[in-house]
C-alpha cells in the first residue's frame, strides 16, 4: 500500500510544485513496480493501492516535518488512525530524544 498524506493547504504555487513532485513520485513508484517484478521479490506489485490522505495533521512550520513524518510512520505500521495534533509535536519530540538517547 502507498499512502499520500496532503491536506492540501498550501497556496496555488506551491500546490502546483506539490503535483510536480506527486508526479515524479508515481513515476518512481512505476519504476519500482518494473523492479520488483522483475527480481521477483514481490508477485502482486499492481494490487498495490494508492491512497491519498487529506485529514492528517500538517504541519505549520519548517522544522517539524521529521517529526510528522515519524508519527505518521508509527501510525500507518500499528495500523491505527491518525489522530495527532500539531500542538503534540514538541512533546513527540522529547519522548523521540529519549527513546534515542
Amino acid at each position: 500500500m502507498l499512502v499520500y498524506l496532503d491536506k492540501v493547504t498550501m497556496p496555488m504555487i506551491l500546490t502546483r510544485v506539490a503535483i510536480a513532485l506527486l508526479a515524479k513520485l508515481l513515476m518512481m513508484v512505476q519504476w519500482l513496480k518494473m523492479y520488483f517484478r522483475f527480481h521477483h521479490f514481490i508477485s502482486n506489485v499492481e494490487d498495490w493501492p494508492i491512497i491519498r490522505d487529506d485529514q492528517c495533521p500538517q504541519q505549520s512550520n519548517g522544522v517539524d516535518c521529521g517529526m510528522f513524518v515519524l508519527k505518521y510512520g508509527e501510525h500507518l505500521i500499528k495500523g491505527t488512525n491518525i489522530d495527532f495534533e500539531r500542538k503534540n509535536i514538541p512533546r513527540f519530540r522529547g519522548e523521540y530524544v529519549v527513546k534515542v538517547i
